[in-house]
């Protein structure tokens, strides 16, 4: 089929759904398809001309009692957003491992009973939302995703964990509340970057006080290259928690300056002032505050660019 027979297909889709992709002089411009329960309208099919549309990089169809997806969306190599919460699916396409861009994948509250084996390619997967499903087990070679940092299978009816997660180094988040996991394998305690494991506050704990007690120490060394080789560990830890606060030092990020003469830190959410700490520790003693995001409210355009900074030091922890 020709390229603009498939478009003249996707717009008179669109328009069965109001999505006034019309207002477009070239669909395959468009880089999202979002569309919700908010817009009161619903989505039962996806049509498998769908990759005429060549750069959608955020495709998402919640609560829109979706069915089914095409083979043919794993052609749309740009998507890096993929979103098909709440809807009547009961299995993915096998070549979603195609989708190589892919970084965030939610597709909780369906009626999914196993995963595709391809998702072991999607390198760059950050985040997997794969609650309230039908799901079993998980793909043996789900180590291979070495970016993951959170995983979400709460409300399943998993039994195992396959041994090859714990070669997904860079996972922090693991939720598994409401499985049939009574007993998390030990193996979980050996995960370099794994804080919490939602459904087991046992573990949770466990985690937080190996971090805090890791973070810590490695605090109190980089201040003492900072300000004085010769201090007394009392002095290093009132200087440490005069600054900052000793309990909040092990939940932020920290880098050096170039010229190793500061420290830049970052803490998101401190525990007792409700609201992130964002500043300059120099070699000299002087604690210079620095700008931080907000917690609620409207997000304007210097926030984003701050955020995107913080993210680009390795300052901003993403959860």
């Amino acid at each position: 089929m020709r390229q603009e027979q498939k478009l003249q297909i996707i717009r008179t889709w669109a328009k069965e759904h109001k999505m006034h992709l019309e207002g477009y002089t070239d669909e395959e411009l468009i880089e999202d398809i979002w569309f919700s329960y908010s817009n009161n309208y619903k989505i039962k099919y996806v049509p498998k001309e769908i990759d005429a549309m060549k750069n959608i990089k955020r495709f998402w169809l919640q609560n829109v009692e979706l069915k089914s997806l095409p083979d043919s969306l794993c052609n749309i190599q740009t998507i890096d957003d993929l979103s098909v919460y709440r809807n009547e699916l009961t299995s993915l396409p096998p070549c979603l491992g195609k989708l190589r861009k892919l970084v965030y994948l939610d597709v909780e509250d369906n009626y999914l009973t196993a995963l595709p084996k391809s998702i072991e390619k999607l390198q760059h997967l950050v985040m997997l939302r794969a609650g309230n499903n039908n799901l079993t087990h998980l793909p043996e070679n789900i180590g291979k995703l070495k970016n993951m940092d959170r995983l979400f299978l709460a409300n399943n009816p998993i039994g195992e964990l396959p041994p090859s997660l714990k070669d997904c180094s860079s996972l922090e988040i693991l939720d598994l509340r409401g499985t049939n996991i009574s007993t998390p394998p030990k193996w979980l305690e050996e995960m370099p970057s794994l804080k919490r494991i939602d459904g087991f506050p046992e573990l949770t704990l466990h985690f937080q006080r190996l971090l805090k007690t890791q973070e810590y120490g490695v605090m109190q060394i980089k201040f003492r290259e900072l300000f004085d080789q010769d201090m007394t560990q009392e002095q290093i830890e009132k200087k440490m928690s005069g600054i900052i606060g000793d309990e909040a030092m092990p939940l932020g990020k920290f880098v050096w300056s170039r010229d190793w003469s500061s420290i830049e830190y970052y803490v998101q959410w401190l525990p007792h002032y409700r609201g992130d700490s964002h500043g300059i520790i120099h070699k000299d003693g002087r604690h210079e505050s620095l700008p931080t995001l907000p917690q609620i409210g409207e997000v304007t355009q210097s926030e984003i660019q701050l955020r995107e900074q913080l993210t680009k030091k390795g300052l901003l922890n993403i959860w």
